[in-house]
């Protein structure tokens, strides 16, 4: 796995928005036991290479994958993340190829043996008829006997705020540290449209003092398992594997457990 090392680099894009730059910083920390990573090593030489990564933020997962041997390539709409993204396949002397797209609109050159969809991103396709023409667009770019894995997160009504504290890179000094915190409110629960919206507030602090503070929405429509079965039989895909794992990405030990559900598509 690629070594993980504060980047003062990140200091210097700050100016992109804080939330891009919570984001950087949560994908420069390695996941909870690498179980993240080996589930997705172990669908990736289950089903086989190219593959590819939808959503492939500031490139933890991607890159990880990447310094494992496996042949991947991304797709990224943000500007920012894949900037952050870039920087980071440089600093590991990873050869990174990653492609600016929507994955609604997703057109690329080359079709994949497996096709991943990690931390939710699915889920903020909230229009039903561009959630379908995405599936249908991930079915065209895989190879036959391929896989698409795409996991949604199990929504919870009554989740109240959430406060996770990133550390910023020491800066211009030894002495000098700055913090910044991420404030999540879930703000409206629609049980009937099956769509939720969160509120997110980005706080950079140094000391007691705030020196920047930005807001986001992000809005997102679930599925139920039986769901998502159906339109993915829609878009063409054939047998369909449903896991759910616990909050560790573990197999769940019964659904009271299961905060994730993953879904390997075959097509």
């Amino acid at each position: 796995m690629i070594e993980r090392q504060t980047q003062t680099w990140m200091w210097s894009h700050a100016g992109q928005g804080l939330a891009e730059l919570n984001w950087a910083l949560f994908d420069d920390q390695p996941p909870s036991g690498g179980q993240e990573l080996a589930f997705y090593l172990s669908t990736v030489n289950r089903f086989g290479e190219p593959a590819l990564m939808i959503g492939a933020g500031a490139g933890r997962l991607l890159l990880d994958l990447l310094a494992v041997g496996i042949e991947i390539e991304g797709v990224e709409p943000s500007e920012a993340m894949l900037e952050y993204c870039v920087s980071k396949a440089i600093q590991a002397h990873a050869r990174l190829t990653i492609y600016g797209q929507r994955m609604e609109r997703l057109s690329l050159s080359r079709r994949y043996r497996t096709i991943i969809v990690p931390y939710a991103t699915f889920t903020h396709v909230v229009d039903r008829t561009q959630a379908m023409q995405t599936l249908s667009k991930l079915h065209e770019h895989l190879l036959p006997g391929g896989a698409l894995v795409l996991d949604i997160e199990i929504p919870h009504p009554s989740q109240s705020a959430r406060m996770a504290v990133r550390e910023m890179p020491r800066a211009r000094s030894a002495t000098e540290t700055r913090r910044l915190l991420e404030v999540r409110r879930q703000i409206a629960f629609d049980p009937v449209e099956q769509t939720s919206t969160e509120q997110r507030e980005y706080r950079l602090c140094e000391g007691d003092r705030l020196l920047q503070q930005e807001f986001r929405l992000a809005k997102r429509r679930w599925y139920s398992r039986h769901e998502l079965v159906m339109m993915l039989a829609w878009a063409g895909f054939g047998e369909t594997e449903v896991i759910g794992l616990d909050d560790g990405f573990n197999l769940a030990a019964d659904s009271g457990a299961c905060e994730t559900l993953v879904f390997i598509a075959q097509r």
